[in-house]
């Protein structure tokens, strides 16, 4: 049975009770999981409160008009999310991909894909594999490889060697990678290497040159890599949809289209058209990521595509280059 603890504590005192708070350290403690580099520089409580901080009045409003405790949990999972992915453009991962690029780059392991800002190994093919972004994760974390201090104090990452293997192993299983992806994958694997002053030593030669690390491009190589994951779950997606399903969603509205693309009454066409909706918010799950998920599945039916999506040879952001 639905509770309302929540809404009752805030009609009774004005204010958020013990229940909210317990349902937003629960919230954060399970979105934190799925950002490592904000999980090495804060806890969940600290997250909590700055969001709680930031949000304000309007959180409160919104959690206070859910229908029940649930409904509030929700809220602050999509909120919550929304918050946490702004918090982590602004981490150093520019600086780190500059200096991952020039690692590339001397590497005769590694060759530049005709895609731009993509690599593959230089013995294999530049293709993209079928994979996951969890697959890749995996790979990060089940790498033997340790942080060491330069006499500097700096740190790299691995003795001389180990983040080639590290990548290589990653680009076996993908074929090709955007850099901003392979940058975002090694920074959550290392978030010490994200803190900031550590990230411009993190990957090169003591002796190499001095790149700054700007807020812009924290935010472009960090943006990119997560323009490029949603899009590999839309691809993931896209084949499952049905032809019928395909043309429901690109004729959406038009009923007396689908009435004659699908040969159906107007009754039976809302019953279709309910169905496919159902089961694209199954697949691409809920909350503000599954939101961008159906929007970039929807790319390709609008622009009347071919029905494979296109590759991401354009996918990359300009404020990245």
């Amino acid at each position: 049975m639905a509770t309302t603890r929540i809404k009752e504590e805030l009609q009774a005192s004005g204010r958020v009770g013990p229940a909210a708070f317990k349902m937003m350290t629960d919230v954060f403690e399970s979105l934190i999981t799925k950002f490592s580099a904000l999980r090495a520089r804060e806890t969940a409580e600290d997250l909590r409160n700055g969001f709680f901080l930031d949000k304000g009045t309007g959180y409160v409003l919104a959690i206070g008009a859910a229908a029940d405790d649930d409904a509030a949990a929700r809220i602050t999972y999509r909120w919550g999310t929304r918050w946490l992915v702004d918090k982590s453009r602004h981490l150093p991962f520019g600086a780190l991909r500059n200096r991952l690029e020039k690692r590339l780059e001397r590497s005769a392991l590694f060759a530049p894909s005709r895609v731009a800002h993509h690599w593959f190994l230089a013995d294999g093919d530049d293709e993209s594999y079928l994979f996951t972004t969890s697959q890749l994760v995996a790979i990060a974390d089940a790498a033997d490889i340790e942080l060491h201090p330069w006499g500097n104090g700096n740190l790299r990452i691995g003795k001389a060697g180990e983040l080639e293997q590290l990548i290589q192993s990653l680009l076996e299983c993908a074929g090709r990678l955007h850099a901003a992806e392979i940058t975002v994958i090694c920074g959550n694997r290392f978030p010490l290497m994200l803190q900031l002053g550590d990230a411009s030593e993190s990957m090169v030669d003591a002796n190499s040159d001095t790149l700054t690390n700007s807020a812009a491009d924290s935010d472009s190589a960090f943006v990119t890599a997560e323009m490029i994951r949603i899009d590999r779950l839309a691809d993931d997606i896209f084949p499952q949809l049905t032809d019928e399903e395909v043309s429901i969603f690109r004729y959406w509205g038009d009923v007396p289209r689908l009435i004659d693309e699908l040969n159906r009454s107007r009754s039976g066409v809302y019953k279709a058209m309910d169905a496919a909706r159902r089961h694209l918010v199954e697949l691409a799950g809920g909350g503000e990521e599954g939101r961008q998920v159906m929007l970039a599945v929807m790319k390709p039916i609008l622009d009347r595509s071919a029905s494979v999506p296109s590759t991401q040879d354009e996918r990359e952001d300009t404020r990245a280059i």
